[in-house]
C-alpha cells in the first residue's frame, strides 16, 4: 500500500504547488490514478506527483526517480491509500536500447570515408554491386555541404534531414502521401545497408537488437580521444576527418563487408543521439543532440550539434533563451568547439581551440564576428576564445536511468 500525505508534502517535498491547490483529492474507491516518482525512496518515503499535485508517500517497495505507478485507489480516510497495480516505469523502452546501442556504436567518419573510396574505387572501373552502388551514391549526393548550412534555410533542412527525426516524419506522414525521407540521413543509411546485405547475401539488421560486432575499422588511432556515448552533460567533442585508400580488386569483397559493419555502427550511433535527446521527466524545453556530416571537396566532415532550450527566469518568464553548441574539426584549423547563447535578444559566443595558432587566428578576429553580426541585427554580448578544452561539463543533467549499467 501507499499512504499519501499532501499537506507534509509543502514541507517534507519539494514546494512545486501552492497549497491552495493542496486540497483533498476528488478520488473514489477503485479508481486508477497514475504516478510520477520524483525522488529516489528515502527511509521509505518519496514524493509522487499525480496530476497537478505533489504528495508525500510512504511507499513499501524500492521506487527510483522518474518511474512511473499505476496505482489503484483502497481507501480514502483518514489519509489516501494508493494498492500497486503494476510498474509502468519498467517497461520504459530507453534504458534497454541504451544497452544494445553502447557497444555497437561507431564514429559516422569511418563509414562515409569507406563510401567515398567505394565511389572512387567505382569510377576505376572496379565491379562494384549495382545496388549498393546506387545507393552508396544517392547517400552522398543527399548530404549537405559545407556552402549548403552558411545560409538559415540550407542548415535548417541539413538539421531536419540529419536522421534524428526520420520517425517523427514517418509518423507525420500520411498513407497516400508523398514519402518526405529522401534526403533524410538515417534512411539513406538504412537503404545502403539493405543494398549491402542483398550483395552480401546477409539479412538486414536491427541495430537495437543486434549483437555486438567487432569493427576494426572503427577504432580510433592510438593516441586519439575514444569515442564517448552522447550525453547531456559532456560538451560535444571534435572528431577528426577520415580518408581511406580506395580498394583493389582483391580487397574489394572485404571491403564491402568491411562497409557494411561501419554502416551497423552508425546508425547505432544515430540511435543513440536520438535516445539521449529524448525528453526528461516534466521537462518542458527543447532538447537535441545530433551529428552532422558536411561534405567539402569529396570529404566529408562530422559536425557535433547539442541544441537546447534554457528554462525561463522567473522573472522573465516570456524571453527565450537557446544555447547551441558545435564541435567540429576542420583541417587547417583543429579541433574547435564554439558554444552560441541567446539570451534577451542578445548573442555570446565562446571558442575553444585546441591548437594555438587557431586560438590566436579567431581571438585576432573577434573584432570582425562582432561587426558582421552588428550589420544583420544581431546585438552582441561578449565574444572569447579560449585556447585548450572545455573544461567543466554542460549545464544539463543526464537522464539518471540511462547510463545504469551495474550488472
Amino acid at each position: 500500500m501507499i499512504d499519501l500525505d499532501p499537506v507534509r508534502g509543502l514541507t517534507a517535498v519539494r514546494p512545486l504547488v501552492p497549497a491552495t491547490a493542496m486540497a483533498a483529492p476528488s478520488w473514489r474507491l477503485g479508481a486508477m490514478v497514475e504516478a510520477l516518482v520524483l525522488e529516489d525512496l528515502r527511509q521509505g518515503m518519496a514524493s509522487l506527483r499525480i496530476g497537478g499535485t505533489t504528495y508525500s508517500a510512504q511507499i513499501p517497495f524500492p521506487v527510483t526517480k522518474g518511474e512511473r505507478l499505476l496505482l489503484e485507489v483502497a481507501s480514502l480516510a483518514p489519509l489516501p491509500t494508493l494498492r500497486a497495480v503494476r510498474d509502468t516505469g519498467a517497461a520504459d523502452p530507453v534504458a534497454p536500447a541504451l544497452r544494445a546501442l553502447l557497444p555497437q556504436q561507431g564514429a559516422l567518419g569511418p563509414a562515409l570515408a569507406r563510401l567515398e573510396a567505394l565511389l572512387t574505387a567505382a569510377q576505376g572501373q572496379a565491379e562494384i554491386p549495382p545496388k549498393a552502388l546506387q545507393a552508396a551514391e544517392h547517400l552522398l549526393q543527399s548530404l549537405p555541404t559545407r556552402g549548403a548550412v552558411t545560409n538559415p534555410e540550407g542548415l535548417r533542412t541539413a538539421l531536419a534531414n540529419s536522421g534524428i527525426l526520420l520517425e517523427a516524419k514517418l509518423l507525420a506522414t500520411a498513407p497516400d502521401g508523398p514519402n518526405d525521407t529522401q534526403l533524410d540521413f538515417k534512411a539513406n543509411l538504412l537503404r545502403l545497408e539493405q543494398a549491402l546485405g542483398q550483395s552480401l547475401g546477409t539479412p538486414a539488421k536491427d541495430p537495437a537488437t543486434s549483437n555486438a560486432t567487432s569493427n576494426p575499422t572503427s577504432a580510433p588511432k592510438p593516441g586519439a580521444e575514444p569515442l564517448l556515448p552522447p550525453l547531456r552533460a559532456q560538451h560535444p567533442a571534435p572528431q577528426p576527418r577520415t580518408v581511406l585508400s580506395p580498394p583493389d580488386t582483391t580487397q574489394l569483397g572485404a571491403f564491402l563487408v568491411e562497409l557494411d559493419a561501419d554502416i551497423g555502427s552508425a546508425l547505432a550511433r544515430i540511435q543513440l543521439h536520438q535516445l539521449a535527446s529524448q525528453p526528461l521527466v516534466e521537462a518542458r524545453e527543447h532538447f537535441w543532440l545530433l551529428e552532422l556530416p558536411v561534405r567539402q571537396d569529396g570529404e566529408t566532415d562530422v559536425w557535433q550539434l547539442r541544441i537546447e532550450e534554457e528554462p525561463r527566469r522567473k522573472h522573465t518568464p516570456d524571453v527565450a533563451a537557446w544555447r547551441v553548441e558545435m564541435a567540429f574539426d576542420l583541417p587547417g584549423l583543429g579541433p574547435l568547439v564554439a558554444c552560441l547563447e541567446l539570451r534577451a535578444n542578445q548573442v555570446s559566443v565562446r571558442f575553444w581551440a585546441e591548437q594555438t595558432a587557431t586560438a590566436t587566428l579567431l581571438d585576432e578576429n573577434l573584432n570582425l564576428l562582432d561587426d558582421r553580426l552588428g550589420r544583420v541585427g544581431v546585438t552582441t554580448g561578449s565574444l572569447s576564445c579560449h585556447h585548450g578544452k572545455p573544461r567543466h561539463t554542460a549545464p544539463e543533467t543526464p537522464r539518471d536511468s540511462l547510463l545504469n549499467l551495474t550488472a
